[in-house]
């Protein structure tokens, strides 16, 4: 591993070297991403069962051009994989992907106001809400278009997304590929805005509101999904002292077709959507370690509600990053139960351990914002511990892993077959990320 550390800092260092001297001859940015995750899995709560190995590895590179002054052009591509998973010299090219493809036109009508269409990825305040999902070996990205506007200490985005269309591409135009009667097509997509108000440099709240419509359809149902999201980030910062208030509420509807043979509607349900997610953090640089206090409630369905939808649904969020890094909550509605989750922790984290070394550690407390069935609410505690090590600029090395003891209604979800799996688990990693 250490052969392989030094040849693969080298390759990187070199790579960075040649982008810059390209950038400095042609006006071409020169971007790319080397990442690679070796995981040791064991969170079955089994300890007679082996834990799992695999390595995920992501290879990104792309170029930007500047053109005139007000007109950028991104892509970049990607090629994402298990190592060890090649499907063969002929076949393996279907992992490759385009990863960002844009272009951007700014100071529209000589106003800051930039115009953003392609594929893209979204991020804004701490992700909570819309965010990357970094760690995932396919990480989440857009279709569509964003307006975005700022002056001063205001900004605002408008987007547009598509996340699926079924439409299919009609290249030639003969009567044979245009169905008659037409069928109706099926898509889902985003729709809202976020703003950033900058009261003081120490000092800004976030408003945003989107909603998200899903429309499916197959032979024997149809599926409608309205669902609305609106909240705030607040932020504010003094001296070593930093809290973060961050809320979201969530409505809309839910509805389902049941067609019997003929197509007619044989039952129908509709539900509505009533959810929220709320979030305090304390954190303080006490030199030469930093304390955070935080706590997250995320609201969830009682078993016995039939008429409405309580779970709020995260599918959007930045999920690696909060809740755990065990990911056993990453889809708030199947890692729950749909009982909804609340979570209360405590991080020490120590950036100067040594030069270039950090590390921390995170302690979880995790229940059920809903009692189940049974009358359970504990899902356990949670201990992960990070270590970071920067390599090189742009280059860098972390390890850690996470320890995850289940409490009652942990062990209640994982028991299979009237067998029940209820030791603690586990899971280790060690990650190197390199950037041009």
């Amino acid at each position: 591993m250490r052969y392989f550390t030094v040849f693969f800092v080298f390759v990187c260092l070199s790579i960075q070297l040649i982008a810059q001297e390209e950038k400095k001859e042609s006006g071409w940015k020169i971007n790319g991403l080397a990442h690679l995750i070796g995981q040791m899995d064991g969170k079955d709560f089994s300890n007679t069962t082996p834990p799992h190995y695999y390595t995920v590895m992501k290879f990104r590179l792309g170029v930007e051009k500047q053109v005139f002054d007000d007109l950028k052009f991104k892509l970049e591509m990607q090629d994402s994989r298990l190592m060890g998973q090649a499907e063969g010299v002929m076949n393996n090219i279907h992992n490759l992907d385009l990863f960002e493809g844009y272009l951007e036109f700014n100071n529209v009508a000589n106003i800051p106001l930039a115009v953003q269409a392609g594929r893209f990825q979204m991020q804004y305040g701490t992700e909570r809400i819309i965010g990357r999902s970094f760690w995932h070996i396919n990480e989440r990205k857009f279709d569509g278009a964003r307006l975005k506007y700022k002056r001063d200490n205001f900004a605002i985005d408008y987007f547009h997304i598509i996340q699926h269309n079924s439409t299919n591409y009609i290249l030639k135009i003969f009567p044979g590929l245009y169905p008659y009667p037409s069928e109706q097509s099926t898509s889902s997509g985003v729709y809202g805005f976020w703003s950033k108000i900058d009261f003081t440099e120490k000092n800004n709240l976030d408003l945003f509101a989107f909603m998200e419509a899903n429309d499916t359809y197959d032979d024997m149902s149809n599926s409608f999904l309205t669902r609305n999201t609106a909240g705030m980030n607040y932020n504010y910062k003094s001296g070593d002292f930093e809290t973060v208030m961050e809320f979201a509420y969530q409505f809309g509807t839910a509805k389902t077709e049941i067609l019997n043979s003929m197509g007619a509607i044989e039952n129908k349900t509709e539900k509505d959507i009533a959810a929220y997610l709320g979030s305090l953090l304390f954190n303080y640089k006490l030199k030469p370690v930093a304390l955070e206090l935080g706590g997250n409630i995320i609201s969830g369905t009682d078993p016995d509600e039939k008429e409405k939808i309580n779970t709020y649904s995260n599918y959007l969020a930045s999920k690696h990053k909060f809740y755990g890094l065990m990911d056993y909550f990453l889809d708030i509605k199947r890692g729950t139960g749909n009982l909804g989750l609340n979570d209360f922790y405590f991080k020490v984290a120590y950036p100067g351990l040594v030069k270039n070394f950090s590390g921390a550690v995170i302690l979880h407390h995790f229940m059920s914002n809903k009692e189940s069935a049974s009358g359970l609410n504990t899902f356990g505690q949670e201990i992960d511990l990070v270590f970071t090590y920067k390599v090189i600029k742009g280059t860098s090395i972390k390890f850690g892993g996470g320890i995850f003891l289940p409490g009652d209604l942990m062990k209640e979800m994982w028991r299979t077959n009237e067998s029940e799996r209820s030791d603690p688990s586990f899971w280790s990693f060690i990650m190197i990320v390199s950037r041009l």
